[in-house]
């Protein structure tokens, strides 16, 4: 796995760790309390069974035993809820919590599991896979505490294992070790990219915000403009509709530095882009009406016909009376930081590996989608799932599996309709929502995914990959987007119970 690190998150500044404090509690909080609501219940049944249904109850040593890792753990995760209901901490005290809670929990396990072989020479379970996988995939906290505190805990346990278990079993148990560090690892090292590239774009909105703000004079917008090359001046006088541009006009858009009637010649600019007409408008009313500052966004095709996004600031001059008669401004070229906001936009939205939209940016199109659905029409989730991926793991390794979820994601781009989304919401599920006049639209779409999930080759021989597929849909106020999805998962589950490879419509 190619990971690269991100030197601004090398630096660890200060707001980015803040900021990953803010988002690892917000992710943890749920489910630390329900983790342990979990433990208080599990830990008092296992009290009252040592006590109460045990015949010897703390009569024996062995017993007292496992009493006292009940009571610890029953004890410990009262104290945790308790803290975190009541003791109002701030997020680092709520962090510092969820970490002190996540460790301990882990080498409870870790003794637990210890003594349980001794005791009873249970072998080939150990609770501390269980509390591993939950701690590395659902819980949130630095790399180098959960790392640290596994590979304590992992030494402790091989180290007892040599004793007590197989090498086949010690060789398994390191390998999942392993692969929950690694886990981790990936989990956070994503929550800081996304972090540093939401913090970008803030950065970049703040300057664009923070340049629309700059006010200046007439004679500093002329200076301005010779020392700028991508800034083009201009004058407009307002009772005769009359502009005159500097000599950047000419080398980017016209031959002409004047124009009048400017109002007038909006609709029929080939510079002016058809999109920008109405916010050009718009500025213009807000301009004779008396605002003093103005400022939006206007695309501009240049001599090749290009698309360029210039930032327009105007700043008016008023007669006595308060009317607008004169104004100074320029244009600045923002294309470069609006192109850099929609990458990493669209990095955020997307899931990498297949290029399609990820779970959170679907299902946040599907939820507005369904908020705004009109009256004559209905929206349609299809829902895709690959049959037998682990048996083609088996076979042909992952890089074979891989191949097929990338053909498939090809498979969904090549046949979606016009206006439809389609996006990643699994390892091997897939959704496609897409608005249409009748649900029997969506069949031929489905159709085609099916035959050509079927016809997927790798090294030019058939793979026997296939898929199952359910569609379900909805019309303006009738479900939630959860209950269309709950609908089409349950179409999806019909065809996996009757054989699959095939569609099943509610």
């Amino acid at each position: 796995m190619n990971i690269r690190i991100n030197p601004r998150i090398k630096r660890f500044d200060k707001a980015l760790r803040g900021a990953f404090i803010e988002k690892a509690v917000a992710e943890n909080k749920m489910i630390v309390r329900a983790a342990m609501i979990f433990i208080i219940i599990a830990e008092l049944i296992n009290i009252i069974r040592v006590l109460f249904l045990s015949n010897s109850g703390l009569g024996t040593f062995n017993n007292r035993v496992y009493f006292t890792f009940y009571i610890v753990y029953f004890a410990g995760a009262v104290l945790v809820l308790a803290l975190d209901l009541f003791a109002r901490l701030s997020s680092r005290g709520s962090y510092a919590l969820y970490t002190v809670a996540a460790v301990s929990a882990l080498f409870w396990h870790t003794f637990f599991d210890m003594y349980d072989i001794y005791a009873s020479d249970v072998r080939g379970y150990f609770n501390i896979i269980i509390a591993m996988f939950i701690i590395c995939s659902l819980i949130t906290i630095d790399s180098w505490c959960a790392i640290g505190s596994l590979a304590v805990c992992a030494t402790m346990f091989i180290t007892f294992l040599i004793e007590h278990a197989s090498s086949g079993e010690i060789s398994n148990f390191l390998s999942v070790t392993l692969l929950c560090m690694l886990i981790h690892f990936v989990r956070v090292y994503a929550l800081y990219d996304r972090i540093e590239k939401e913090r970008q774009i803030a950065d970049m909105r703040k300057e664009i915000e923070e340049q629309k703000s700059f006010k200046l004079s007439a004679e500093q917008y002329e200076l301005l403009g010779r020392q700028d090359n991508n800034m083009i001046t201009f004058e407009w006088d307002i009772e005769k509709d009359r502009v005159r541009f500097s000599d950047e006009w000419t080398k980017n858009f016209s031959d002409s530095t004047d124009i009048d009637g400017l109002s007038k010649k909006l609709e029929s600019s080939r510079i002016l882009d058809k999109g920008s007409v109405p916010v050009l408008k718009s500025c213009i009313r807000d301009i004779k009406a008396g605002k003093a500052l103005q400022t939006c966004d206007l695309m501009l095709r240049d001599r090749m016909d290009t698309p360029r996004w210039f930032e327009l600031r105007f700043i008016t001059q008023r007669k006595l009376s308060g009317r607008p008669t004169y104004g100074v401004g320029f244009l600045f070229d923002v294309t470069d930081k609006k192109n850099r906001i929609t990458r990493l936009e669209r990095e955020i939205q997307t899931d990498r590996f297949t290029g399609l939209f990820n779970k959170f940016s679907i299902e946040s199109y599907g939820e507005r989608m369904i908020y705004e659905l009109g009256c004559d029409c209905v929206f349609t989730a299809i829902i895709i799932d690959l049959d037998g991926l682990r048996e083609i793991n088996d076979e042909y390794g992952h890089p074979g599996g891989d191949h097929v979820i990338k053909r498939l994601s090809e498979i969904i781009r090549q046949n979606l309709p016009f206006g439809a989304r389609a996006g990643r919401i699994g390892g091997d599920e897939f959704i496609i929502m897409l608005k249409c006049g009748s649900v029997d639209e969506a069949i031929p779409v489905a159709e085609k995914i099916l035959d050509g999930v079927k016809a997927i080759e790798l090294d030019g021989k058939p793979i026997g990959a296939s898929c199952s597929i359910g569609i379900a849909h909805t019309r303006a106020g009738e479900l939630s987007y959860g209950e269309l999805y709950r609908k089409a998962d349950e179409a999806l589950y019909e065809v996996k119970r009757s054989g699959k490879s095939s569609i099943v419509v509610v």
